[in-house]
C-alpha cells in the first residue's frame, strides 16, 4: 500500500512538473502532497507504529466500539458501498481554498479541525482507519493522515492496506448504510514533534 501511494504520487508528481511548466499553477499542491507521502513513509521506516491495517484484521475487528473507519473518496463510491461502520470523510472541510497568507489548501483553525473530527466521533482512545476509495482518493488519505499526525493522532491512525479495492476484492462485506454516530468531546492540539519553527 505505501509503494502504491508513493508510487501515484510520484506519476501526479511528474505530471504536474510538465503542467507547471506550462502554465505555472500547481506545482505548491503537489510539492506539499508530495512531503505527505513522504512523511507517511517516513514514519512507516522509523516503525514508531504500523501505519497499515490489513483487510483480516479490520473485518475481525469492525464491531470494536473503539474503531473509526473514515471512508477517503468520492461521496458516489460512498454511497454505492462502503465498509460497514464507514464514515464518509468530508475533505473540502480540511482544507482552505485561500488561506489567511492567501495560501491555497491550508488547513483550517484548529477549533473547526476539533468540531469536524468531533462529528466523527472520534476521542483519544479511538483507533482510526482510512480506507482510500480507490487510487485517486490516496492524496486525499495522505492529507488526511498528516492532518490527523499534525494533531496528536498519528500514533491511533492507519492506512487500510490496499484499500477499498482489496477489501471488495477479497469479497469482504459492504453496506449502502450511514452510521450514526454520536459526537465526541475532543480537545485537540498541535503536536509540538511535527512542527519545524
Amino acid at each position: 500500500m505505501l509503494q502504491l501511494l508513493f508510487i501515484t504520487l510520484f506519476k501526479h508528481y511528474r505530471r504536474f512538473l510538465f503542467v507547471n511548466h506550462l502554465e505555472g499553477s500547481n506545482m505548491p499542491k503537489i510539492l506539499r502532497i508530495f512531503i505527505w507521502t513522504m512523511s507517511i513513509v517516513q514514519l512507516a521506516a522509523a516503525g514508531e507504529h504500523s501505519v497499515t491495517v490489513s483487510t483480516g484484521w479490520l473485518e475481525h475487528n469492525l464491531q470494536d466500539s473503539g474503531l473509526t473507519i473514515l471512508h477517503v473518496g468520492r461521496l458516489e463510491s460512498y454511497e454505492s458501498g462502503h465498509v460497514p461502520g464507514a464514515q464518509y470523510a468530508n475533505l473540502p472541510a480540511l482544507i482552505l481554498m485561500e488561506g489567511p497568507n492567501g495560501n491555497s489548501h491550508e488547513l483550517p483553525s484548529l477549533a473547526k479541525l476539533d468540531s469536524l473530527f468531533e462529528t466523527y466521533g472520534i476521542t483519544r482512545d479511538s483507533r482510526i482507519i482510512l480506507t482510500p476509495a480507490d487510487e485517486r482518493a490516496l492524496p486525499w488519505a495522505a492529507r488526511l493522515f498528516i492532518t490527523l499526525d499534525y494533531l496528536g493522532l498519528g500514533n491511533q491512525t492507519a492506512l487500510l492496506d490496499g484499500g477499498l479495492d482489496a477489501w471488495l476484492a477479497e469479497d469482504r462485506p459492504t453496506t449502502t448504510a450511514v452510521p450514526v454516530i454520536a459526537p465526541s468531546n475532543l480537545e485537540l492540539a498541535i503536536a509540538g514533534d511535527v512542527l519545524i519553527d
